[in-house]
């Protein structure tokens, strides 16, 4: 009975030591042998790391405008959402309305981050001012082929517009003619204001009268009732027509004189009264 639990003992131990992967210098307490499990969860697990991005390239800005005599226009360009790694994109210039050499300098090259750097990069394009020019002129700048795994954002074109610092010629324009004078009206008054035209009393000196206030009021003067004058007391003077009296006779007008030992009337330059329809009738 002692051979056989001695034998069972060494089976188990021998068991013991194929389970655990202990050496044959290792020694089991036959106490823990009894008691020695295997351990939950055998085995060890590993977490691969995802690599970080390199993000997303592209201008700051879809447009910029300059004017020409600035010499100069500052275009950038941003990293975004990821920093991981160096990173490049190329920048390619084309003409748009306005040209190469002649308004902006064309250029290519390469905007360029350091693993972990996200600052703006810019570029700065000269301008041409030696020809000014009237309006505006257009350019583009374009990204293409960033490096790795960064990829394009938007905006990944600039479009740059120039303003002309020229100035436009004066429009011609047709002389402009002269603004005519306003018609002269032509203020008439009737001799009937200085004579009550019975045609039988002498009105010599209201019609002396009545000439003085034409020539000193420019209005003309309108014979158009028959006047009486040069008789009686009146006889021994003549009128004096003025210079500048302008009378007319219309309807019924006319003078009547009387007495011709006298001129009727005194005009010292002619030239400058005018007489219209003048009618004078002696007795």
């Amino acid at each position: 009975m002692t051979n056989r639990r001695s034998l069972l003992l060494l089976i188990g131990l021998t068991a013991e030591i194929a389970v655990c992967g202990c050496s044959s210098n290792t020694t089991i307490h036959p106490s823990s042998a009894s008691s020695a499990a295997p351990a939950s969860g055998a085995g060890t697990s590993s977490q691969v790391g995802q690599k970080q991005s390199e993000g997303t390239i592209s201008f700051l800005a879809p447009a910029y405008t300059v004017s020409q005599s600035a010499r100069i226009v500052v275009i950038a360009a941003a990293r975004v959402a990821g920093s991981a790694g160096a990173v490049t994109v190329n920048y390619n210039m084309s003409n748009g309305s306005a040209s190469a050499g002649a308004d902006y300098t064309m250029s290519s090259g390469t905007f360029s981050w350091k693993d972990g750097d996200t600052a703006n990069k810019t570029l700065s394009i000269p301008i041409a001012d030696s020809n000014p020019f009237v309006g505006t002129k257009t350019f583009n700048v374009d990204l293409s082929m960033p490096s790795g795994t960064a990829t394009l954002g938007t905006p990944s074109t600039v479009t740059v517009t120039i303003a002309g610092a020229g100035t436009s010629p004066p429009v011609a324009t047709a002389p402009v003619p002269p603004t005519p004078p306003p018609p002269t009206t032509t203020v008439s008054k009737s001799i009937r204001e200085w004579v009550p035209c019975d045609g039988l009393t002498d009105y010599t000196d209201a019609v002396a009268r009545a000439f003085e206030a034409a020539a000193s009021g420019g209005f003309t003067l309108v014979v158009d009732c028959p006047v009486r004058l040069h008789s009686g007391a009146q006889i021994s003077r003549s009128i004096p027509i003025s210079d500048g009296t302008t009378v007319t006779f219309t309807g019924d007008g006319e003078f009547r004189v009387v007495d011709t030992s006298l001129p009727a009337f005194e005009i010292a330059h002619p030239q400058t009264v005018s007489l219209v329809d003048w009618t004078v009738t002696y007795l």
